[in-house]
């Protein structure tokens, strides 16, 4: 069931018309000369249950094109669609070769410049380490290329690794409740919309090793069970990359961001303003060893680390929690590549064809 097939001797593409211009290419399919791609045989317009605009065989005959599923097939559609809006040249079931001679052939394949993106659809179960020697083969190519994968119910850790990879742009698409349109997993947002925003530039994956973010602490506020005095605790540290997208957040004790953080609230007015104790080893009776924690302002007392975790996640139910102060912070090579990820941004330009895949 492809998307394109010869009009009069020129490709023609499914995803190019709107649905009265579809109807239209129904009503005088007679008069024209249509045929399919594969073969060179007859073609009919057609639209099928879920509402994908296709080209089928007038009589099937002797051609071994292959066959996809409905499914398959609107996800398809529905990409070429985002990409042709984006302004990209597309192509579909697009043949390629690498330079060891291996043929690829791509579910959408979109050009912009000197710009080449294939996008594929994988509805059918597929190892993580075939996706990434496909994704090597386009790379291979000096083809981009991102992956849309459908969404199971059961846990794969496989599957999580792959879309947590800068290296193979992986994202979870579902039918949506209509079963018409798709919708990508996390970004609630269509299919199409996706695509043109991926291809826009508006899709970056980050924070990037040496990038410049900023980062601050959580504090909360708690009774201190020794003085029964209300107290500020330090709970987290929040970052956020360049563009303001929050990337999580580390505990309070966690070594690889103290420095920092005994930095940020080391300022005698935020203390005070906030009534936060001093961070620093302190011996725990309960632990029966020292260990970095919150003392209170009052005081000085330690303040057990299992409560504040507890009253963090109490509050991460609901909101991520602002910090109080915020400060310049590097990503390092290490925390990037723990945090990175696939996010969208506020500003993009429609004419950049630079996109971050």
């Amino acid at each position: 069931m492809p998307l394109k097939c010869e009009l009069d001797g020129e490709s023609c593409f499914s995803f190019t018309y709107t649905a009265s211009g579809w109807d239209e290419l129904k009503a005088v399919r007679k008069e024209r000369d249509l045929r399919m791609s594969c073969c060179g045989k007859k073609a009919i317009p057609k639209t099928s249950a879920l509402g994908t605009q296709f080209f089928a065989h007038a009589r099937r005959g002797d051609c071994t094109s292959g066959q996809e599923s409905r499914e398959h097939l609107l996800a398809k559609y529905l990409i070429a669609k985002g990409a042709h809006t984006a302004g990209w040249q597309v192509d579909t079931e697009h043949r390629g070769i690498t330079p060891d001679g291996e043929t690829w052939i791509a579910d959408v394949f979109a050009t912009k410049g000197n710009a080449k993106v294939a996008l594929e659809v994988q509805w059918s179960p597929q190892s993580e380490q075939e996706t990434r020697r496909r994704q090597q083969r386009y790379r291979a190519s000096g083809v981009r290329g991102a992956w849309f994968l459908r969404s199971y119910r059961r846990y794969n850790p496989s599957f999580l690794s792959i879309l947590s990879e800068q290296a193979t742009p992986s994202f979870v698409i579902s039918l949506d409740e209509s079963g018409h349109d798709f919708q990508v997993s996390r970004f609630q947002t269509t299919l199409s919309c996706f695509v043109n925003d991926l291809l826009s530039g508006a899709i970056q994956w980050g924070p990037k090793p040496g990038e410049q973010g900023r980062a601050g602490p959580v504090v909360l506020e708690d009774y201190c069970w020794k003085c029964r005095r209300l107290t500020g605790v330090v709970a987290s540290l929040a970052l956020e990359d360049s563009y303001g997208i929050r990337r999580g957040g580390f505990d309070y004790d966690d070594p690889r961001i103290r420095n920092d953080l005994i930095r940020m609230v080391s300022d005698p007015n935020l203390k005070r303003q906030h009534q936060i104790g001093e961070l620093t080893h302190r011996f725990s009776r309960t632990e029966r060893s020292s260990y970095f924690s919150n003392g209170c302002f009052h005081c000085g007392a330690l303040q057990g680390r299992f409560f504040i975790r507890d009253a963090l996640l109490e509050v991460l139910v609901t909101h991520d929690p602002d910090p109080v102060s915020w400060h310049t912070f590097e990503f390092s090579e290490e925390l990037a590549n723990e945090l990175g990820s696939w996010s969208r941004i506020v500003w993009h330009d429609t004419n950049n064809s630079k996109a971050d895949i």
